[in-house]
């Protein structure tokens, strides 16, 4: 399963990684892309939205 979001906060590639990492970490997360210019988060496989946040908490970056 594909989902398409929205991500507030990433501006350089530094902010891309961090949620990369973080996201990539999740159970059954299978690829992670940030798009910067349309701040948009597309995550792969069977996770739901509040997990992504929630593994979000510690940084400044919020999906809507």
């Amino acid at each position: 399963m594909k989902n398409t979001y929205n991500i507030e906060g990433v501006k350089c590639g530094g902010c891309v990684a961090t949620v990369k990492d973080k996201l990539s970490k999740l159970e059954n997360v299978d690829s992670v892309e940030v798009n910067i210019q349309e701040k948009t988060l597309t995550v792969e496989g069977d996770v739901a939205k509040e997990s992504l946040q929630a593994a979000l908490s510690d940084t400044k970056y919020k999906i809507n």
